[in-house]
């Protein structure tokens, strides 16, 4: 294997080097002291493995890290450092391994036959018969592929905070997002080196877990900004967004997708969640899921559906009870079917409602839907 040694000092480089000596497995094409100088070396040299100092003045080895797996992926780190602080505690469950200066011929050994172990071949694409997929509505979820060597069930996270900062970026994938907002948002209580610590872990522990399940992925670095690329992951809130695209007026396809879409709805965003960013998201997705229920409403009134069309302005109801269109809507449905009980408990149902949370009366319209059909 191709191997780089970054170390802010020569001596720890010097010493590396001598024991890397008497493994023939191991290659050094590269010793380093500049981060800058290392991170350009694995875009030319494209390493197997990179040996990092964690504790560097000029950039810390979490972040070196960060940056050198958007250069290679398929790198694997291994962390020398002589604290035995929060790093090592956040690293010990996602880099191959981690090494306590000084460096010992037994730990070094131990380290390297742990990332023989650990290095496997990748799993060949051709035989997916599935495609990867995430759950955003309800909980957080994502299941790999169902091909040869491709991970059974939900993917398993290491860390809460890293399943967040995946479903964070998720979420935002196509838009650059500012280190700064990411920090404010998923760890808005820690001080700016805790953050950027978890923040660099939580990356380092995302591309790990989205390799091991065989899913395509790329998080880019430029000008303190974040981009995620994530096109082979299929998830139901994508799809609730692409349902959108067909407009306020739904053909036949478009009614079809929108009610794909609408079935992925299984419950608000990350239901379970408390958090700032999620409240915000979850009232986006929760109006587009209601805006796209009227839509198909519509559309199933216009074409005669009144017993499907039922089915979806009860769900609409249920979001927003106090909606008097989606009301109206379905008391039509009720006329139309001759349901004489469920168009007035319908209509009884606002009533009650208007007037116990904000003390009014239905809109003349609805009354006046109500007198003309209905004669107690």
């Amino acid at each position: 294997m191709r191997a780089i040694i970054v170390d802010d000092e020569q001596p720890a480089i010097d010493m590396l080097k001598v024991l890397l000596e008497p493994h023939p497995d191991i290659e050094i094409v590269g010793t380093y002291r500049k981060p800058s100088e290392a991170i350009a070396a694995v875009r030319e040299l494209e390493p197997d493995i990179a040996f990092l100092d964690i504790q560097m003045p000029l950039m810390s080895g979490l972040e070196l890290a960060e940056r050198m797996l958007a250069e290679c992926e398929r790198l694997e780190i291994v962390f020398a450092t002589a604290y035995g602080d929060y790093a090592l505690d956040a690293f010990q469950v996602n880099a191959v391994d981690y090494l306590l200066k000084p460096v010992s011929e037994e730990e070094l050994a131990r380290s390297l036959n742990k990332l023989m172990r650990w290095r496997r071949p990748a799993a060949p694409s051709p035989g997916r018969r599935g495609q990867p997929r995430l759950q955003a509505f309800r909980e957080f979820v994502i299941y790999g592929g169902e091909g040869p060597g491709a991970v059974e069930g939900p993917v398993a996270w290491r860390t809460f905070k890293a399943q967040e900062l995946m479903a964070y970026l998720y979420l935002h994938r196509g838009s650059d997002i500012s280190k700064w907002d990411i920090i404010n948002d998923v760890w808005p209580d820690h001080t700016e080196k805790q953050a950027l610590t978890n923040l660099h872990t939580s990356l380092y522990q995302i591309r790990k877990t989205l390799k091991q399940a065989g899913i395509e992925a790329s998080i880019e670095y430029r000008s303190g900004r974040y981009h995620m690329q994530c096109d082979e992951l299929y998830s139901d809130a994508e799809q609730l967004k692409e349902a959108d695209r067909w407009g306020e007026e739904l053909s036949a396809e478009g009614a079809e997708q929108v009610r794909a879409a609408l079935e992925l709805y299984k419950g608000e965003l990350l239901a379970t969640w408390d958090a700032d960013w999620v409240d915000r998201l979850r009232q986006r997705y929760g109006a587009l899921y209601e805006r796209l229920l009227a839509r198909l409403c519509r559309y199933l009134l216009r074409e005669g559906s009144a017993s499907d069309a039922e089915h979806w302005l009860k769900r609409l109801l249920l979001c927003q009870p106090l909606d008097e269109d989606a009301t109206e809507m379905l008391m039509r449905v009720y006329l139309k079917c001759g349901n004489r009980i469920a168009f007035v408990q319908t209509y009884r149902a606002l009533e009650n409602q208007l007037l116990a949370e904000l003390g009014i009366a239905p809109s003349g319209r609805l009354q006046h839907l109500f007198e003309s059909a209905y004669r107690p």
